[in-house]
């Protein structure tokens, strides 16, 4: 499939698809009180404010660890382009690796 044709509106809908099946949305009640961190016992004593913050820091840490993954992979793979690009026309045995 070209990427070029992939619009927006289908990335939305293949999105609420995804959400929708029935292995993800029968984890979102718990992934809610999670977040809001309440039970029913103390469902009157904390606010929505908490509840949002409780919510932003989640994204935000989730974020922060796929932009870290992202950065990390981007540089090993520049890193060993540059491996391979110098290697590139000289003699290179992997003898040593194959135990004999």
């Amino acid at each position: 499939m070209d990427p070029a044709s992939v619009t927006l509106g289908l990335a939305f809908l293949a999105g609420i698809a995804s959400f929708l099946s029935p292995c993800v949305l029968a984890l979102v009640p718990v992934y809610v009180g999670y977040l809001s961190g309440r039970t029913a016992k103390d469902h009157a004593e904390r606010g929505r404010l908490l509840t949002f913050f409780h919510g932003l820091a989640f994204v935000v840490g989730f974020g922060l660890v796929f932009v870290v993954f992202g950065a990390g992979t981007t540089f090993l793979s520049r890193v060993m382009v540059r491996f391979l690009l110098n290697i590139k026309g000289q003699e290179f045995h992997l003898r040593p690796l194959k135990g004999k």
